[in-house]
């Protein structure tokens, strides 16, 4: 299993539409649960952030993976065990 999961993929409004977004997501092999507006993002969700919390995954951070594009991925804390 994954230490970490992709919770949402953001796209940068100045450089991307909707449209165009939504074609890089299934292009790509992600599907879209959930589509969020800002004033600058759209924000695609990939999983509810109460189900990552369920299974163990409280540590969000983002990670640039294009022009315009970053994923939003959660990770579990280490357990005891796996810092020794």
């Amino acid at each position: 299993m994954s230490n970490y999961k992709v919770q949402s993929i953001l796209f940068d409004k100045s450089m991307w539409n909707l449209e165009e977004a939504i074609n890089w997501i299934f292009l790509n092999g992600y599907t879209i649960k959930k589509v969020d507006e800002t004033k600058s993002l759209y924000r695609c969700r990939q999983l509810n952030p109460a189900y990552l919390r369920n299974k163990g995954f409280t540590n969000y951070h983002n990670k640039k993976i294009g022009k315009g594009i970053q994923l939003v991925l959660a990770y579990k804390e280490p357990t005891q065990e796996a810092i020794i």
